[in-house]
C-alpha cells in the first residue's frame, strides 16, 4: 500500500527530478529554489515532454534527434515512462482491442470484455491470458449463461497450474492481484458477469449512475479496481477516458479518481496540498485541471518538434504521470549516485558534466512491480513463463456442478485441486467490504 509522502521526502524527490532534467538531460530549466510554483510546473512539463520525445514504442524521430541526451529510463521502461495516458501499454491495448472496436459505442459485449480485461489484471501478465481468451466463446461476446464466467475461471485456473503461480497469469502491479483467485474472491467474476446488463444500462444514463452501479458490486466497489480512499472504480474510469467515442470518453473523464501515488506526486512536483475524503476528487480536478494548459505550453516551447497530438496535456495524462514521476525520480537518484545534487556544485566541477552512467548501470536498476524492462534495442528484457495454448474444448464448462459453487469444488471438478500452486498451504485473508 502506498503511504503519504513526508515533506522532506517530497522536497528531495522534486529536487532530484529538477537536477536530473537540468544537469543530466540538459534541458533549459531555471535554478531550483524549492518554493516557486512556476519552476515546479516548468520542471514537470519538461519531464512529460522528455518522455514523449524519448519513447521508442511511439517514436518521434525529429523530436528524438533534437534531444541533447536520450533518456535512459524511458528506453529501459517505455511501457510506463511514456508521459501520456493513452501510451501506457495496458491502456493502449485495451482501448485498441475493446473500446474502439466498431463504432466505439458501449454495449453488453464490450462491457463484458472490459470486465474480463480488469479481472485478468489489465489483460494478464504481458496480456497472454487476454490473447488466449479474446477470440473464444467466453471472450468475444456476452452470453447470459453462468457457463461463460465459469469457463473463464477454468481457463485461468489451468494456466495458473501450468505456469506455477497466480502472478504469472494475472497481470498489473496492484497489491490485490495476488489474491484475485483466492477462495474468498474466486467467484466474484460470476457476480461481475451477472451485472453486465445493468452496468450497460447505467452507463447509458450518466457517468454518476455508472459509477454508483459499479460501487454496489463486490470487488468493483473498492477491493480490486479502485483506491480504497476514493470509492471510485479507478482502473475502469482511466481506460474509458481514453476511448475514441466521445460518449464513452465522457464517462471516464467525468469522474477521474486520484490514488495515493498520484496525490504524493501532486504534492512533490506540483505543490498541490494533500486532500482526502469526498471532496478529494474535486480538489485535485480543480487544482490540476488548471495546470494542464501551462504544462502544454512548456512542452511546446521545449520540444517544438513534437507533433501537436503529443504536446496536448489532459487531466488523464497528469494523474498516472504524477505517480510515475515518484518512481522515476528514485531511479534517477540511483543513477546519479554520489554526484553533486545542484547546478552550482556541478558548475564548480567544470561546466556541463557529461553523463557517467552506462547501459549496464541502467539494466542494474531494480525493476518495480508491474514494470517490464526493455533492452538497448527496444525488446522486452524479461522472461515470461509462456501460458499453455488451450483450445476452447479443453476449458469450456458444459454443465454447472450442483449445489453451492466454490473454488475448492470447482478445482476438484476440473481435476486441478492438487495441481494448484501451494495446494497444501493455508492463507488467512481478511474479509473486505
Amino acid at each position: 500500500m502506498v503511504s503519504p509522502l513526508k515533506d522532506s521526502r517530497s522536497r528531495d524527490l522534486a529536487k532530484t527530478l529538477h537536477v536530473w532534467l537540468k544537469e543530466d538531460m540538459q534541458l533549459a530549466l531555471p535554478e531550483y529554489d524549492g518554493r516557486s510554483r512556476a519552476v515546479a510546473v516548468r520542471t514537470f512539463g519538461a519531464w512529460l515532454g522528455l518522455l514523449r520525445a524519448s519513447n521508442p514504442l511511439f517514436p518521434q524521430k525529429r523530436a528524438t534527434r533534437a534531444l541533447r541526451v536520450q533518456c535512459p529510463l524511458t528506453r529501459r521502461f517505455p511501457t510506463i515512462h511514456c508521459g501520456k495516458l493513452s501510451h501506457y501499454e495496458d491502456v493502449y491495448v485495451c482501448v485498441r482491442e475493446i473500446l474502439d472496436v466498431g463504432d466505439g459505442r458501449m454495449d453488453e459485449d464490450k462491457m463484458w470484455r472490459l470486465i474480463l480485461w480488469i479481472f485478468l489484471g489489465n489483460g494478464g501478465y504481458k496480456h497472454q491470458a487476454w490473447h488466449g481468451l479474446k477470440t473464444t466463446h467466453c471472450g468475444k461476446s456476452y452470453r447470459k449463461s453462468v457457463l461463460q464466467p465459469l469457463s473463464v475461471l477454468r481457463y485461468v485456473s489451468m494456466c495458473v497450474c501450468a505456469s506455477g503461480g497466480v502472478m504469472r497469469c494475472i497481470g498489473s502491479d496492484g497489491l490485490d492481484k495476488k489474491f484475485r483467485l483466492s477462495s474468498a474472491r474466486f467467484m466474484w467474476l460470476v457476480s461481475w458477469h451477472r451485472a453486465v446488463p445493468s452496468l450497460v444500462e447505467a452507463f447509458k444514463r450518466s457517468a454518476e449512475a455508472f459509477r454508483d452501479r459499479l460501487c454496489t458490486i463486490k470487488g468493483l466497489r473498492g477491493d480490486l479496481t479502485q483506491k480504497a480512499s476514493t470509492r471510485i472504480p479507478r482502473e475502469i474510469m482511466v481506460i474509458l477516458s481514453c476511448a475514441r467515442n466521445p460518449a464513452v470518453r465522457k464517462v471516464g473523464e467525468a469522474i477521474l479518481p486520484f490514488g495515493q501515488g498520484a496525490k504524493n506526486g501532486a504534492k512533490a512536483f506540483l505543490k498541490v496540498p494533500m486532500k482526502y475524503g469526498r471532496e478529494a476528487a474535486e480538489h485535485y480536478k480543480n487544482h490540476l485541471g488548471k495546470v494542464c494548459g501551462e504544462l502544454q505550453e512548456v512542452i511546446k516551447e521545449l520540444f517544438p518538434q513534437l507533433s501537436k497530438r503529443l504536446t496536448s496535456v489532459k487531466l488523464g495524462d497528469v494523474e498516472p504521470c504524477l505517480c510515475g514521476a515518484v518512481i522515476y525520480s528514485r531511479q534517477a537518484k540511483r543513477l546519479r549516485g554520489d554526484r553533486p545534487a545542484d547546478g552550482a556544485a556541478a558548475r564548480r566541477e567544470g561546466g556541463n558534466r557529461k553523463r557517467s552512467w552506462d547501459w549496464e548501470e541502467v539494466q542494474a536498476l531494480q525493476v518495480p512491480a508491474g514494470f517490464i524492462p526493455h533492452d538497448a534495442f527496444g525488446r522486452p528484457d524479461t522472461k515470461a513463463v509462456p501460458l499453455p495454448k488451450l483450445k476452447w474444448a479443453q476449458f469450456a464448462v458444459r454443465k454447472v456442478p450442483p449445489g453451492k459453487l466454490s473454488r475448492h469444488k470447482l478445482l476438484r471438478e476440473w481435476g486441478l485441486l492438487h495441481r494448484w500452486p501451494n495446494a497444501g498451504r493455508k492463507f488467512k485473508l481478511k474479509r473486505s467490504g
